[in-house]
């Protein structure tokens, strides 16, 4: 036990009435409650001794108890609910200017209240609150939907950020059903739009988010089976229906938790005689597990967080128990070890999207990271899972490459699963990998921070975050790096679309593109000697799903950076306030199939603007940026539109476009990344090495 943290609990609890007094004049002062939006009266009555007995005074008594154990999951509840009592929708800024005022008022109180000759200085007392006071970084933006067992999950979350090094902002929306038994998704995606959120995770079955699961926790044991067979199909088919029309509307990642068949009844609590879920409660869990496992499968970019699994793990009598004896604190802290270990998962969840979530190729060493020992020296044992797994990413469009510290002729490709033509680039040789990474991105066109670097060598792995800090470097040796690849099935990066599965073929022609046009000195010759041909054409209802593909995975070359969904731009397609152009590019090598996409918003009878120009960083080099705009302003002529106007919204990613509209000859206006241009002034500026089919 900590003597210093001990001193101060007791202390505490030796004045709790009155720094339990000085704690609420802080919390809830009116120049506080003027100043900041916390919606108080939604939680409490606004009658002060409510507030002080069922919030001020439980919460002391949290932190005295965390002083006086040392117990650090009784400060993980205590910071929760402070951050609940905040105003935790403000911007993040606005969040710690609170928290840093509340609790410097909290230490004077404390100071004023107790000897001078506590041990507690100010810089002790901050960083017990350091959660609250510091800025995020690394941070993953998470809506949790569903009921209090999210509340659980949030205290949790960030338990363990300094050792993973990701901060999980875990917003909760308490889910409810309509009347009629539909779920509503409005204030779900107006939250996504306006918070930017990474991930959202749905609870449907936790607890008693939904009306047919409460009464099935409720009654259960008294339903026939065609009574819970009912229940369980109505709401597996509201969920089906309510999930998939969500989906048609953003393409954020869904997280999607099954059911545990939590929470217990108090006799099947306490009664370890009694199995802790009855027969009718069970055939109901397995029912609706069965179906969410399904579900989840078919719905793009969801992950399923096996609740069952966990607590069967774990035993469901010890998720079901409660962190704090709840009698102690009123009721107000009923955190159950569930929420914990649900946590866990979390963390490791949202480690993983941060690290994965930009990948677009895979570096990965040969020797001890597809096989165990070296083939040069004779025998290996073939890791034939993980080479399956990086095969059947590579169909779905992510890029596999060799960077082995090899000679070519030592590799027997016929051993493995991987075959030689499965990767886009073979950088087998003795070079430093540092450099060959330079390399791999300049002739693919690709940044660095979207390759994920495999190799068991950590001195290796050291070099290359060395040389490029932006790079994902990790141990294939770990268990959890091959649970964070099989997570790229999930997320955006990968689709099942037959762009994707040719995706590989196409950027190896890309390298031997490159090797033509560096050959030489004249470049343009270089370029003329490819036979490069693009089209432009408006966009057609069966282009959508590569049209939402460009939108959604282009960062290097995006002018505006806007995302749509699939649902948006089909109403594009069929409205008239906008134009979708779509372009191919090819040479003598074969077509690089759709590569660029260009809204234009139409304004009015004579202006229209460049609402989104994105082009596939494999058909960079080429200037068909160029040509494109001269086709976009030869439809602006052909329709009457005198002006078009154009913006580039600079990110930390999209450099490579940032000059396109000046060189077209676009001018400036007052704000510097918009432009104009008069349709009938302007000069073509497309190279002769391109023919437009």
């Amino acid at each position: 036990m900590n003597k210093k943290n001990l001193s101060i609990g007791n202390e505490l609890k030796k004045n709790f009435e009155k720094v339990a007094n000085g704690f609420f004049k802080n919390h809830f002062s009116k120049s506080i409650l003027r100043q900041y939006p916390i919606k108080v009266s939604t939680l409490f009555s606004v009658n002060s001794n409510e507030l002080l007995e069922s919030f001020t005074k439980p919460l002391l008594k949290l932190l005295i108890e965390y002083f006086r154990t040392g117990n650090n999951d009784l400060l993980s509840i205590y910071i929760d609910e402070r951050k609940r009592y905040s105003p935790h929708l403000a911007d993040e800024k606005i969040q710690r200017e609170f928290h840093l005022r509340l609790v410097d008022d909290d230490f004077r109180s404390i100071k004023s209240i107790i000897d001078d000759s506590l041990d507690m200085d100010q810089q002790f007392w901050q960083d017990i609150h350091s959660s609250l006071l510091t800025d995020k970084s690394n941070k993953i933006k998470v809506l949790a939907v569903g009921d209090c067992l999210m509340n659980e999950i949030r205290v949790f979350a960030n338990a363990n950020s300094k050792e993973i090094s990701t901060y999980i902002d875990f917003r909760c929306i308490y889910f409810s059903s309509r009347e009629n038994g539909e779920l509503d998704d409005k204030i779900i995606l107006e939250y996504i739009e306006s918070h930017k959120i990474d991930l959202v995770a749905f609870s449907f079955l936790s607890f008693e988010a939904l009306a047919g699961y409460s009464r099935i926790l409720a009654a259960g044991y008294k339903m026939s089976k065609e009574e819970i067979i009912s229940q369980c199909d109505s709401m597996i088919s509201n969920i089906r229906q309510f999930l998939f029309s969500l989906r048609k509307k953003t393409n954020v990642t869904f997280f999607l938790h099954n059911a545990s068949g939590l929470p217990l009844q108090r006799w099947r609590r306490i009664l370890p005689v009694l199995s802790p879920i009855g027969g009718n409660l069970q055939f109901a869990r397995n029912r609706l597990n069965n179906e969410i496992s399904t579900l989840s499968q078919n719905i793009d970019n969801c992950i399923l967080i096996d609740e069952r699994e966990i607590a069967n793990k774990i035993g469901i009598r010890e998720c079901a128990k409660s962190i704090v004896n709840q009698s102690k604190y009123l009721g107000m802290f009923h955190t159950s070890y569930f929420g914990k270990y649900l946590a866990k998962c979390y963390s490791e969840h949202s480690l993983s999207y941060r690290l994965m979530k930009n990948c677009k190729a895979i570096l990965v060493d040969f020797d001890n990271t597809l096989w165990r020992g070296v083939m040069a020296d004779g025998e290996v044992q073939h890791f034939h899972e993980k080479q399956h797994l990086l095969k059947s990413l590579k169909d779905q469009g992510i890029l596999l490459i060799a960077i082995s510290k090899n000679n070519m002729e030592n590799i027997r490709w016929e051993e493995m699963t991987l075959k030689k033509n499965d990767f886009v680039l073979l950088k087998i040789n003795w070079n430093f990998k540092a450099n060959s990474v330079d390399e791999i991105s300049k002739i693919l066109n690709l940044g660095i921070n979207s390759f994920v670097f495999l190799d068991d060598n950590r001195h290796e792995r050291a070099l290359v975050l060395d040389a490029h800090p932006e790079i994902v470097a990790l141990d294939p040796e770990e268990n959890q790096t091959w649970r964070f690849i099989k997570n790229l099935c999930f997320y955006p990066n990968t689709q099942s679309t037959e762009e994707a599965k040719i995706r590989t073929r196409l950027y190896q022609e890309q390298a031997t593109r490159s090797a033509i046009i560096n050959s030489g000195s004249d470049i343009k010759s270089n370029l003329q000697s490819l036979a490069l041909w693009f089209t432009f054409n408006e966009a057609k209802h069966y282009d959508i799903d590569r049209l939402v593909e460009l939108i959604n995975r282009t960062n290097q070359f995006n002018l505006t950076t806007r995302r749509y969904t699939k649902t948006q731009l089909m109403e594009f397609l069929k409205g008239s306030e906008h134009k979708i152009f779509i372009s191919s590019l090819g040479d003598k090598f074969g077509s690089l199939g759709v590569v660029a996409v260009i809204i234009l918003e139409i304004l009015n009878k004579s202006e229209c603007v460049i609402d989104s120009f994105v082009m596939s960083c494999r058909a960079m080099g080429f200037s068909l940026e160029k040509a494109l705009i001269d086709y976009v302003v030869l439809y602006c002529i052909k329709h009457g539109y005198k002006n078009l106007f154009a913006e580039y919204i600079p990110t930390d990613r999209n450099s490579p476009c940032a000059s396109l509209y000046d060189e077209c000859k676009f001018i400036r206006l007052d704000n510097k990344d918009k432009y104009r241009i008069e349709t009938d002034s302007y000069v073509s500026i497309c190279p002769d090495w391109l023919l437009k089919r």
